[in-house]
C-alpha cells in the first residue's frame, strides 16, 4: 500500500473517532442541560447531577481519544 493511501485510511479513522467524541460530548452537554437539572423541574426528585452519570458518560470519550 503506498504512503498516501496509508494516510488517506489514518485520516479516515481519526475523523471517525474525533466524530465520536464529539457526539458523545454533545450528549453529556445535553444530558446536564436538560431540564431535569434546572432546579424546581416537577419531577419530584433531586435536581442535582450524578457524578457517576458524567464519569460514565466521560469514559468512552476518554477511551476513544486515547486508543491508538
Amino acid at each position: 500500500m503506498n504512503y498516501i493511501k496509508m494516510l488517506q485510511q489514518e485520516n479516515e479513522q481519526l475523523k471517525k473517532r474525533l466524530k465520536f467524541a464529539h457526539n458523545a460530548t454533545m450528549e453529556l452537554y445535553i444530558y446536564c442541560a436538560s431540564d431535569k437539572f434546572k432546579g424546581s423541574s416537577g419531577y419530584g426528585g433531586p435536581t442535582y447531577i450524578n457524578k457517576d452519570d458524567v464519569f460514565l458518560r466521560l469514559e468512552p470519550i476518554f477511551k476513544e481519544l486515547n486508543h491508538g
